[in-house]
């Protein structure tokens, strides 16, 4: 028999059996409530209204129990009762229990199938409402709680959702954005006992803003990974995003034609996006972190360029409001930046980025077109950037309170702002403390750099070309820049400032100036406007305004400048001095620096007052006023133009300058074209043209100290065709004609080795028909002579070189009234003034030339002291004949040297017409503080034929006989008087065998007849006969003496003494005459060589016998005692006598 405890243990059929009943009961009570098909579709109905807030509608509804419990629609679709115009349809639903529906008595969902859905909604404008107040942050209730009571739905708790070939269409109602989902597949699972996961697909999105932007992402795959839910509600997972994105054509994009370098879309592969994250999410605490690196990679179509864009953001952060980045990777082209910021905003959706931006690299003329008509050295600077941004980014707009930009060592401070992005005003802001231009323009050379030919950087084409025919945006802007000082070519320049704006008119003279203090201008599709100014630029001002525009214009002024330190840093050395003031006026367009060099154009100005010009050896030249006056245009250059400067280029118009000295006045004019070498902009050439040239001197300039009388002014003008080149070192001047007051000068001259050691060659001709009045206008007073037709003309023709310090005028040829001469001649300045010359004349009468007998006695001038100690001469004159004092001389030769002070004239020689020689010689030496010229002169005839001189003198009474002579004189001179005045020295002469009669009375004898002396005849044709005549003395204090003056003859003997004062030619003397059978006559003379007065002391028991004789002889006395001295006395004294 069994025990109680065998009869009471269950059995498993037993347990099962129960279940089972539960189960049955369970399930008839769930299906009597709810899965009945009259309240299955209720429930449902209810279900989704409750969820969606749409009216939904249900063609078929099925409930199945196996393979699992499930509810199973066919033609679902939701609408709309009010407010959003949405529906959803469905093509196809199931939705399984789960098991857990037995235990809380209500449908548990394990798993949504969706096939084919379709989500429309036409989404009405709504007034702006804070998006924070429903979400899950904010601290009202909401669905399931917020905050504190917030819990994720339980009933989602390990539920699949599946979608298959989903459509989604949101558009906005005014039609001005629009999204679109096609072949959505979405295969998703929520967190439970295990991980949840996500993979949604769409094949195509597109997505529209406005009326003409287009985007299509295709593929788009977003995954989350390990999604998982705490106890604390915080939910963890890791995200993967992919897609490719396109965009349609900008000009469907913007509405309008777009230019084809500005058409960067459609690029011509889809960019490609990528973002990897992981975050976690407490909707309870309002806590969300996260962190990960967003990926783009895309390709722009940029001027026909395929230029690449890559970012690499790499981000963390630790709440719903804000994201971290760190080191964002940004390379475009061949640019290089790191960004780190912060964005916020997301709550309030207003989105800010704070941060800063390092610019490793940045090219702007990469992206800008106008740097390509920049230098090469400037294009190769905005290559080569880098700096650094500090900024504040939002929808609006955009500020930078501290910007750094650094290129050729130089570093730009500033700050810069574009506030409003839907009208941009963009303001800059910048600081340069040094400008080191030499480095930006290497072309100019400075700094005693050599002159570089850099090549400008190899770029692909700008990606804002900014061509002329494109309409502007309307954009305002102003940027302002400051540097403190700025270097450029050895000039400086300090307290410098750039103001940038838009152009507010075609036409920069009606142009408003720009205002630093104003707002940033509006761009009103005229161009550029630079203002520039410096307040000290070599102790003056400049300010200059530039236009750029289809024809750039540059207005530019300075004043006040000290011009020999910017003269100096750009020649080399002090050429110029004084206060300088510019003026510029230049234009110029087209699209290569070859085109804009071609069409430069306009005028250049500049003014020099109270300066002076320089040479390289110190030499100045004082100069009042110098102006430069240039009109001129560029010309077309031969060739292609490869898009380069020319290595020259020319410059045809109207070049002028005129200069002011305290002494004289220049000016010059041309119409010509100048070549210009673009390596250092210097005019290297110019083809032969007329060009004019006008010198002035003031009145009274040339007058000397001995001079009282005011010279007039003087004006030297004419014309010429001057041509040079530098390159060659060669200037021209041909067919030169200038002209001054009684002169003119012809000729041609060429200047060359300009670049080595200047070589001066002329073929020069003057000529002054009226030489007094040319000799007048330049200074020269001649002398006033007996002869006034004397000094009326003359005439030079040489050929001239000029080298350093020599000058020499070979093959001259020339003439002074009826005087001819030629030569050559040598002039040095180095180590000593010095001057050679060889000068021949054919014939010479210099008793035209004698000073003319004033009246009133003048103190004469001095010697020229100075003239013999600074120079030397060597000089040789000859003359075929010269005529001095009336008496002609031959074969002159008269050699001069001059040294050290040391004046030496001979030896002197000359042959006296008829016979008998002349030999003389002239020294000097400075001596003494003040200064004298000790002089020795010495005079020597030898051989004279009285008779032949004497009527080669004519005179009235002729001398015959055999002559000979000799003077030898010394004196200490500082006036030209004391040769005469304090001479010293000896003299005496003789003659024999010789005569004396009238100039008519004589007869050349008969060949082979003795002369007839008949010294008994009387009347005009008696001869008075003498053995000898001769007299000698001394010379003191100017004033010659003599005491054995004696003549006699075989009729006449006369004997006496006296004296002769050189400078009056006064004379004093007595002597006694003895005729044949007559006694002592006593004879005086006074007054002077030219107007001897005689007078005789007759006894009366001679009267008859005198009477016998004739007057005539007792006059022959006086004409004896002064013939002698008369032989060097003008042909005014020969008459009557």
């Amino acid at each position: 028999m069994a025990s109680r405890g065998e009869k009471m243990r269950i059995r498993p059929g037993i347990v099962l059996l129960l279940i089972w009943g539960i189960f049955l009961a369970a399930a008839d009570i769930l299906y009597l409530r709810y899965l009945q098909p009259a309240r299955l579709g209720k429930t449902v109905s209810d279900v989704l209204h409750d969820a969606t807030g749409l009216n939904p509608s249900i063609r078929h509804l099925s409930f199945s129990l196996v393979p699992r419990a499930g509810v199973e629609i066919h033609g679902l679709e939701l609408h709309p009762e009010t407010g959003h115009d949405m529906t959803i349809s469905v093509e196809y639903c199931r939705a399984e229990l789960s098991w857990l529906s037995l235990l809380r008595l209500k449908p548990v969902l394990r798993r949504v199938e969706l096939v084919s859905p379709l989500f429309s909604l036409t989404r009405k404008k709504e007034p702006p409402r804070d998006v924070s107040a429903g979400s899950v942050f904010s601290s009202g209730k909401s669905g399931t709680g917020t905050g504190k009571n917030f819990s994720w739905p339980s009933q989602l708790s390990g539920m699949d959702i599946m979608l298959k070939n989903g459509t989604i269409n949101i558009l906005e109602e005014d039609g001005s954005c629009r999204l679109a989902l096609t072949g959505l597949t979405l295969d998703a699972a929520w967190p439970g006992l295990r991980n949840g996961h996500a993979d949604i697909r769409a094949e195509r999105a597109d997505i529209g803003l406005g009326k003409h932007i287009a985007l299509n992402l295709s593929p788009v795959r977003l995954t989350a990974e390990d999604i998982n839910i705490r106890r604390d509600a915080t939910l963890y997972a890791g995200l993967r995003l992919s897609l490719d994105a396109q965009m349609n054509s900008l000009d469907a994009a913007m509405g309008h034609r777009i230019a084809a370098p500005y058409r960067y879309f459609p690029l011509p592969e889809p960019a490609r996006l990528g973002l990897g994250m992981t975050f976690s999410l407490n909707p309870r605490d309002a806590v969300f972190s996260g962190s990960g690196e967003l990926e783009l990679q895309a390709l722009f179509p940029m001027n026909s360029h395929l230029t690449p864009l890559s970012l690499t953001i790499p981000f963390s952060c630790t709440g719903p409001d804000t994201l971290d980045i760190r080191n964002m990777r940004i390379a475009f082209d061949k640019d290089r930046g790191v960004l780190n910021g912060t964005l916020s905003g997301f709550k309030t959706l207003d989105p800010e980025l704070r941060g800063t931006l390092e610019l490793e690299q940045f090219s702007l003329i990469r992206w800008f077109g106008f740097g390509r008509a920049m230098p090469a050295g400037l294009q190769q600077a905005l290559d080569r950037i880098t700096g650094l941004l500090e900024f504040r980014l939002t929808p609006q707009g955009v500020s930078a309170p501290r910007l750094v930009a650094r290129t050729e060592g130089m570093t730009l401070e500033g700050e810069g702002s574009c506030a409003d992005f839907s009208h941009p005003d963009v303001t800059i802001t910048g600081t340069l403390e040094h400008a080191q231009l030499d480095r930006i323009f290497p072309e100019l050379g400075g700094s005693g750099k050599e002159k570089a030919t850099p090549q400008p950087p190899a770029l692909p084409p700008p990606a804002l070309p900014l061509s002329n025919d494109e309409t502007p945006a309307p954009v305002g802007y102003k940027i302002l820049l400051h540097a403190k000082s700025a270097d450029i070519i050895g000039l400086t320049a300090k307290r410098a400032v750039c103001l940038i704006t838009p152009a507010q008119g075609a036409s920069l003279d009606a142009m408003p100036q720009a205002d630093p203090a104003a707002p940033a201008p509006r761009d009103a599709g005229y161009g550029v406007l630079l203002s520039i100014a410096a307040d000290d630029l070599y102790g003056g001002s400049g300010k200059a305004r530039v236009h750029l525009a289809d024809r750039c214009r540059i207005v530019a002024e300075a004043q006040g400048i000290a011009a020999q330190a910017p003269v100096r840093a750009l020649a080399g050395f002090s050429a110029a001095g004084g206060t300088a003031r510019l003026e510029t006026d230049l234009s110029f367009s087209g699209d290569t620096p070859r085109a804009r060099l071609e069409s430069l154009g306009g005028k250049v100005d500049v003014n020099l007052s109270d300066g002076f010009l320089s040479s390289r050896r110190g030499t100045r030249l004082a100069c009042s006023e110098l102006a430069l006056n240039i009109r001129a245009k560029g010309r077309k250059t031969a060739g292609a133009d490869n898009g380069r400067l020319p290595a020259e280029t020319d410059f045809a118009g109207t070049w002028a300058i005129s200069l002011k000295t305290p002494d004289w006045n220049a000016s010059m004019r041309t119409e010509a074209a100048l070549t210009f070498r673009m390596a250092n902009s210097l005019s290297i050439s110019m083809a032969p043209q007329k060009t004019s040239l006008s010198v002035e001197w003031p009145e009274g300039i040339f007058a000397s100290p001995d001079n009282a009388k005011k010279v007039p002014a003087l004006k030297v003008s004419g014309t010429g065709n001057v041509s040079f080149n530098l390159h060659d070192g060669l200037l021209k001047s041909e067919k030169t004609n200038l002209s001054f007051p009684g002169a003119a000068i012809r000729g041609n001259a060429v200047l060359s080795d300009l670049n080595s050691t200047p070589l001066l060659s002329a073929d020069l001709e003057i000529s002054a028909t009226h030489l007094r009045r040319a000799a007048a206008s330049l200074g020269f007073a001649l002398p006033a002579t007996e002869d006034p037709a004397t000094f009326a003309s003359a005439k030079l023709r040489s050929r001239i070189r000029m080298r350093n310090n020599e000058i020499s005028l070979e093959d001259i040829k020339g003439s002074l009234d009826a005087s001819s001469f030629s030569g050559t001649a040598q002039w040095r300045t180095l180590p000593r003034r010095e001057l050679r010359a060889d000068l021949k004349f054919d014939h010479v009468d210099l008793a035209p030339y004698l000073p003319r007998e004033e009246k009133k006695e003048t103190r004469s001038s001095l010697l020229p002291l100075d003239f013999l100690k600074n120079h030397d001469l060597n000089i040789m004159l000859r003359a075929t004949r010269l005529d001095l004092f009336s008496t002609p001389l031959r074969n002159v030769s008269i050699p001069l040297s001059l040294s050290g002070g040391f004046l030496n004239i001979g030896d002197i020689t000359a042959s006296l017409g008829g016979g008998g020689s002349l030999r003389g010689a002239f020294h000097g030496r400075l001596e003494g503080s003040p200064p004298e010229l000790n002089s020795r002169f010495q005079l020597l005839l030898t051989g004279v034929d009285a008779l032949a001189l004497s009527k080669a003198r004519k005179q009235d009474t002729l001398l015959a006989g055999t002559g000979n002579g000799q003077m030898k004189l010394s004196a200490r001179m500082r006036r030209w008087s004391d040769a005469l005045t304090l001479a010293d020295g000896t003299w005496n002469f003789s003659v024999r065998d010789g005569y004396f009669c009238s100039a008519g009375a004589e007869q050349k004898p008969s060949a082979g007849t003795a002369p007839r002396f008949s010294p008994g005849e009387t009347g005009p044709g008696a001869r008075t006969s003498f053995d000898i005549l001769s007299a000698s003395g001394d010379v003191r204090r100017g004033v010659a003496e003599s005491k054995n003056f004696l003549l006699r003859g075989p009729m006449l003997t006369v004997r006496g003494a006296g004296t002769l004062n050189l400078a009056t030619r006064a004379i004093s003397a007595d002597a006694t005459a003895t005729l044949l059978g007559v006694p002592e006559i006593p004879v005086r003379i006074r007054g002077t060589v030219d107007k001897p007065e005689t007078s005789y002391q007759i006894m009366g028991a001679v009267t008859n016998t005198l009477g016998n004789i004739g007057s005539s002889t007792l006059d022959l006395v006086g004409s004896v005692l002064t013939a002698p001295f008369r032989l060097f006395t003008g042909k005014k004294t020969l008459e009557g006598r």
